[in-house]
């Protein structure tokens, strides 16, 4: 009996793999490029390039859209990147159906938590996982709130059903000067 039973587990895994590839494909076109389009978005399996040539061989879809130097580029002149512009956008970005940006009050312990908690179970700092991101509450809350930072700079991505926090985005505040300008 228990050999029969093994064998029906098996294949009830293969059809629910199959009704789960069956709905996909139901998916209408729009809402399977809008996934992909956030499975890109989110993936961060790529690691980092070992050499200069195969990290030339890539492409960095973030790093094509910013005003930096490409691989290779000689930087010839010095000044400004872009002038201020007047068409930057207001509102936020949308994200996929489900998920909701929300500003992260990092001085509320209980979202702080989250926050380390989240960083913790999700990021590491090389290719074989093997050193997971393990800053401390306190840590977090000393280099995400220095001198001049703002509350809105601490995006949090969350689940709208459960509300539960699955992205983190945030900035801090630095003055530079370079070449006297």
């Amino acid at each position: 009996k228990k050999q029969k039973k093994k064998n029906k587990d098996k294949s009830g895994g293969k059809d629910a793999a199959q009704d789960s590839l069956a709905k996909v494909n139901s998916l209408p076109a729009d809402k399977l490029q809008e996934i992909q389009k956030a499975i890109e978005l989110f993936s961060v399996g790529q690691g980092p390039a070992k050499t200069m040539e195969e990290a030339t061989r890539r492409s960095y879809q973030f790093w094509d859209t910013q005003p930096v130097p490409k691989l290779g580029e000689t930087v010839v002149s010095h000044g400004r990147i872009e002038e201020d512009k007047d068409n930057i956008r207001e509102e936020p970005y949308s994200l996929p159906q489900g998920f909701s940006w929300d500003t992260l009050d990092l001085g509320n312990t209980a979202v702080l938590k989250e926050l380390y908690t989240l960083l913790n179970e999700n990021y590491v700092e090389d290719d074989d996982n093997m050193f997971r991101f393990d800053y401390s509450p306190e840590f977090l809350l000393w280099a995400l709130r220095p001198p001049g930072w703002l509350p809105q700079w601490h995006c949090g991505v969350r689940v709208n059903s459960n509300h539960k926090l699955v992205g983190f985005i945030s900035a801090i505040p630095a003055n530079i000067r370079i070449y006297e300008m």
